[in-house]
């Protein structure tokens, strides 16, 4: 709550770099989404039907992780080679 609470102060603070309420109000939430990845809700999979659009066949896998660290038995390596495996797959974005 506290955390949200700063995000909410930030955007007031910083309008450019601001969330619209829409982002806010709607799930999964303004704190779900970088703004650092992309300001555009069309660049998210959970905002099609809000916006009208329809689902690809494809999709974009975007991780974030907090360790740069693949371990071969790793949770993070098991995902990324259980992605690749997808034939829908179209591309996967990383974050540390």
């Amino acid at each position: 709550m506290i955390f949200s609470l700063f995000q909410l102060l930030r955007d007031r603070i910083e309008p450019g770099l601001a969330r619209s309420r829409f982002l806010w109000n709607m799930a999964p939430g303004a704190l779900m989404l970088l703004p650092d990845f992309s300001q555009d809700l069309t660049s998210y999979p959970f905002y099609w039907r809000q916006l009208g659009t329809e689902m690809g066949n494809r999709f974009t896998a975007v991780i974030y992780a907090t360790s740069s660290s693949v371990m071969l038995n790793s949770p993070l390596y098991k995902l990324v080679k259980n992605l690749g495996k997808s034939k829908y797959l179209e591309k996967v974005h990383q974050g540390f």
